[in-house]
């Protein structure tokens, strides 16, 4: 299935383009063809579907598709102050960090970082195991993953846990405004906080 707005992807494909163009971190995705940044903005928002969000879809009858567009009060600390969401219009952190995690997803072969070729991601990409290497925009580490060591006796993650998996902080600040009433007591106790190891 192609990628379509408001039912597999809050946002389209030249939007996505026009925000890679925007930042020189993003070269890996400018270079891709159509269709793999398509399946990879599919695979995003699967990912923001599974997020507790604040507040209710704004079509629970039908039910809508996607977790947005919601019907929400929240707390923005950008602006410092409340902001109401109505229901009509997905926000734009939602489809900037669609971006970013479709562009994570890309550059690390999936969530568990299986490796990429030709503008093809290969493998089976999981939420487990230790990537050989790592890559968020311009920031690489290699060698997470020794000879001879298996993927359970070793472990590397980047960013923040969310919904069980590890994101890049610009992701996770994008999302946070948006998550349940729950989400920031999760970060206060640690199953948040921003990490970086490897063993």
């Amino acid at each position: 299935m192609a990628l379509v707005v408001n039912t597999n992807s809050y946002i389209s494909l030249e939007e996505a383009d026009d925000y890679a163009w925007a930042r020189q971190s993003m070269t890996d995705w400018q270079a891709l063809p159509n269709h793999a940044k398509e399946q990879t903005l599919v695979s995003a928002a699967d990912y923001l579907n599974t997020i507790p969000w604040a507040g209710v879809a704004a079509d629970t009858v039908t039910p809508q598709k996607m977790s947005f567009p919601r019907i929400v009060k929240i707390w923005h600390p950008r602006y410092g102050a409340e902001l109401s969401l109505d229901g009509s219009t997905v926000p734009q952190e939602i489809k900037d960090a669609q971006v970013e995690l479709a562009v994570f997803i890309f550059t690390n072969g999936g969530f568990g970082g299986t490796a990429k070729q030709g503008g093809a991601i290969t493998g089976n990409p999981s939420l487990v195991g230790t990537p050989e290497a790592l890559k968020v925009g311009s920031i690489s580490l290699e060698g997470l993953k020794s000879d001879g060591a298996s993927d359970k006796s070793r472990s590397s993650s980047v960013g923040y846990m969310l919904a069980g998996v590890s994101l890049p902080p610009v992701v996770y600040k994008m999302l946070e405004p948006y998550l349940t009433a729950s989400a920031p007591q999760a970060l206060l106790s640690g199953l948040n906080m921003p990490y970086w190891r490897a063993w």
